[in-house]
């Protein structure tokens, strides 16, 4: 499905880590047990798989709120502001939990979901956001995604690293420290 579900991307996860243990000659911890492979992963730069998803989703809505997608792409998004929170999106009114799988509306949970974690940390001004160029986004998302990737310790991965919506459970919890906060500015 389009859901990108932690449980979906799992085993490209598993073999994106496998990769980077072979390309980075990342040893084993021990006979039974493979290398950490999470600070690789922030060293260079690289976004997960789960990351790399959300990526390409959020720059997908971007585009089409731009008119830089085609038609048949912005139509099918159906992109209607919230009148009351800007920059959040209404999301398509379901009863089916099978549409809840779709990418429309999967793609616009995921938008809010993101503006909302970046507005909460402050590093998004809501207000000026479309005015942004495409390039600009782009590379403000991978940088918040690869900032995502650097909370919580250093060799053990979180679901808040690699999953928006836990990040955003994270926040309203008060999980996140504010020195994990600062590290988004």
């Amino acid at each position: 499905g389009s859901s990108g579900s932690v449980s979906n991307l799992y085993p490209l996860f598993s073999a994106q880590k496998k990769s980077l243990r072979t390309l980075f000659h990342i040893p084993r911890i021990n006979r039974y047990c493979p290398g950490h492979t999470k600070s690789t992963f922030n060293k260079m730069h690289i976004p997960t798989i789960h990351n790399l998803y959300f990526l390409s989703v959020l720059t997908s809505v971007f585009k089409a709120i731009q008119s830089l997608s085609p038609k048949p792409v912005c139509d099918m998004l159906n992109i209607h502001l919230s009148r009351r929170k800007p920059a959040l999106f209404l999301l398509p009114m379901t009863r089916l939990s099978s549409h809840k799988k779709n990418f429309p509306y999967i793609s616009l949970k995921i938008w809010n979901t993101f503006i909302n974690v970046s507005s909460s940390l402050g590093i998004l001004d809501r207000s000026l956001l479309f005015t942004w160029k495409y390039a600009s986004f782009r590379n403000f998302t991978k940088s918040f995604f690869i900032n995502t990737q650097n909370l919580f310790h250093e060799n053990t991965w979180e679901l808040a690293n690699y999953n928006i919506s836990e990040l955003e459970n994270a926040l309203a919890t008060g999980s996140l420290d504010k020195e994990s906060k600062n590290s988004f500015c």
